[in-house]
């Protein structure tokens, strides 16, 4: 089966984020998203966004985007798919299933990131996750595409990130 066709295949209603909390613009998401990463540089690529529950996307979604990993032939890190990889098709795949649904948004309130991640012992490293506008409060998150959970940011690595897409 060529892999389009199998992607398609993986498209069932429980993975289509249903009716959106809200929509947002593209200005009120920019502001938001500078009150929480205030040096980062945005690109918004859409002119409103489907505001989505953080519920769907941390539980059916994530689920769902393990089965196209698996489907891939990803389990994990390598240094051919790495971090900014697993952001870039979380962010990708969320935006295939709103497309999906039944909205007239433009857009998904999940995007990528890129900032300076802290370690354990000083070390520090550029990271790629992603980040999301969620529920009726326009929460903002930040979640690791390689495990699925929410991530908290320090107030540096909040300073740390360079960039910003949705």
């Amino acid at each position: 089966m060529w892999i389009w066709d199998w992607i398609k295949n993986l498209f069932v209603s429980s993975n289509n984020p249903g009716t959106p909390v809200k929509s947002v613009s593209d200005m009120k998401l920019g502001r938001i998203l500078k009150g929480q990463l205030p040096t980062a540089r945005f690109e918004l690529a859409d002119e409103n966004y489907a505001v989505v529950k953080k519920n769907w996307l941390l539980h059916p979604f994530y689920n769902y985007y393990k089965k196209v990993l698996k489907g891939l032939k990803i389990s994990g890190w390598t240094e051919d798919f790495d971090c900014d990889d697993f952001a870039r098709l979380f962010f990708s795949i969320a935006q295939a299933c709103h497309a999906k649904g039944n909205t007239k948004n433009q857009g998904i309130s999940v995007g990528l990131m890129f900032y300076v991640e802290e370690e354990e012992y000083g070390m520090i490293y550029g990271h790629a996750i992603n980040v999301a506008i969620v529920d009726d409060d326009l929460s903002v998150i930040f979640i690791e595409p390689q495990t699925g959970k929410e991530k908290c940011l320090t107030e540096s690595e909040r300073e740390s990130c360079w960039f910003v897409y949705f």
